[in-house]
């Protein structure tokens, strides 16, 4: 005879995220209990059946963990958990073998970092989002050195910065998302005086990644190159 007599984990309110599920088994029976199997439910739908193997004396109980990691939804939630085939046999008392715990599952705010972009040296963007009323807002960088307590601060990277956002609900509950901003060096423009023979071609340099809008001093035609 033995039977899941509590679950331990989880319980109360919880923000939602992936749980591992703890049991509490009981050894109800005159024998020392060496193998059991739990099977469990969450809002009515079964999980993966837990195998357990051990030495539970007469009277004695153990934490069992079920499932090292289970995604709660937010809402209200039930687990079930009960035990079966108690040293391969059938439990000769089956109403004591069955827990119930109900407990609240609070979603997690969904961070609003803005999308990623790039800018040039000595540029300015605005990342994050428009503030949540309830909600705080924490942001740093790495490389290290920034830090703001704004939903959408200014920033004017001089490299290639991530910028990590944690945002925290009016419920307590935090999750954490991050953006890029790339920063790009301006080319170096070019510029000399060149003499050539009338009606000679001249070519000037160039950079292949880059687009060119060369114009004369007397500006009498442009071209892009």
């Amino acid at each position: 005879d033995a039977g899941i007599d509590s679950i331990k984990n989880p319980s109360g309110t919880i923000c939602a995220s992936i749980q591992p599920v703890k049991t509490h088994l009981k050894n109800y029976g005159i024998k020392t209990l060496t193998s059991v199997k739990i099977g469990w439910s969450v809002n009515g739908i079964d999980q993966t059946e837990y195998s357990w193997t051990g030495s539970l004396a007469t009277g004695d109980s153990t934490n069992v963990t079920i499932s090292s990691g289970f995604t709660f939804a937010p809402g209200k939630d039930i687990i079930k958990a009960w035990t079966s085939k108690p040293n391969g046999q059938t439990d000769s008392l089956s109403t004591n073998d069955t827990a119930q715990l109900s407990f609240i599952v609070n979603p997690l705010p969904t961070p609003g970092v803005g999308s990623a972009r790039i800018i040039c040296t000595g540029g300015v963007t605005t990342i994050g989002a428009s503030s949540i009323a309830g909600h705080s807002y924490s942001w740093t960088s790495n490389p290290p050195g920034f830090t703001s307590s704004n939903s959408n601060p200014s920033v004017n990277p001089n490299i290639t910065t991530n910028y990590i956002l944690t945002e925290t609900g009016e419920l307590g509950c935090s999750k954490t998302d991050s953006v890029l901003v790339t920063v790009n060096t301006p080319p170096s423009i070019y510029s000399d005086t060149l003499s050539f023979c009338k009606q000679l071609s001249l070519q000037l340099p160039k950079e292949s990644s880059y687009k060119y809008l060369w114009q004369n001093v007397n500006p009498v035609d442009t071209s892009t190159v």
